[in-house]
């Protein structure tokens, strides 16, 4: 409807063709939440069977033009980071006649849009896959607690307890994450000032690099930090806030459209060797 904007003629164009296809499939597709319209189960599920079904004519046109067929797969920045983008050439050569789009988002949105098609592949943390998704095991990411030697007593590690607190950087949110970092601080008994909040580790490293802050990090990022400059703290608890990561496809989408299975058996092959 928002489509139609303020043509009259055209939002009842609209009315009449979306009451036709409930008609047609004997459902509501849609509910009316002041002048927005939201998907009912139903109206998810008709949009998730078209997708499947534009995906495999897409791929038939594609082969007969002799051009790439499109993927889209979606993860975390850090993900696509430390895992996905530095195997890219691997993953593509597994997969020639392909193109990829890459979208980066947090779990949650990526599961989501696995679920309505928006999304044909993504990597998510291993304990957010469910039904009716699919999930491929591709491995796990590792923290590992960096301090700026500026900080520490003699620019040693083994003085971080010697501080009265330590000024760091956190992902923004209450995530998992956040709150298992916060979980190994008091743990060993090491109290932080949070002094800033990023959307991505990118931005933290940067405030990591230039404002003498302690953060958590991949452990991969971390260890291309200059080890002159900073410290990795040998911390218990460090291995709870490892978190195993799948690759998942939905299996109704699969069903019609086998190729999804095709590419994710690939590209998780690449991943874990």
């Amino acid at each position: 409807m928002a489509a139609a904007r303020d043509d009259a003629t055209r939002q009842s164009q609209y009315s009449r063709q979306i009451k036709e296809l409930e008609e047609a499939v004997g459902d509501k597709l849609f509910l009316r939440e002041g002048k927005r319209l939201i998907l009912t189960n139903a109206g998810r599920k008709l949009v998730l069977v078209t997708e499947g079904y534009f995906g495999v004519l897409q791929e038939i046109r594609a082969d007969a033009a002799h051009e790439p067929t499109t993927i889209s797969l979606g993860a975390g920045e850090s993900v696509f980071h430390w895992i996905l983008l530095p195997r890219l050439n691997e993953i593509m050569g597994s997969n020639p006649g392909l193109r990829f789009e890459l979208h980066t988002m947090r779990t949650n949105e990526a599961v989501g849009q696995v679920k309505d098609g928006r999304l044909n592949l993504a990597v998510v943390r291993s304990d957010a896959v469910e039904d009716p998704l699919v999930g491929v095991s591709v491995g796990f990411m590792d923290y590992s607690w960096v301090v700026p030697r500026s900080l520490l007593p003699a620019k040693s590690a083994a003085g971080v307890h010697l501080l009265k607190e330590i000024p760091v950087a956190l992902l923004a949110g209450d995530g998992k994450l956040v709150k298992a970092v916060m979980a190994v601080a008091a743990q060993n008994q090491i109290n932080v000032a949070v002094k800033v909040f990023a959307d991505s580790f990118g931005l933290i490293i940067e405030a990591v690099q230039n404002g003498d802050l302690a953060a958590v990090l991949p452990a991969r990022a971390a260890k291309t930090l200059s080890k002159e400059r900073f410290a990795i703290l040998e911390l218990g608890g460090m291995q709870d806030l490892r978190r195993n990561l799948s690759l998942v496809y939905d299996r109704r989408v699969a069903d019609i459209r086998d190729s999804i299975k095709r590419v994710a058996g690939r590209i998780a092959k690449v991943l874990v060797a």
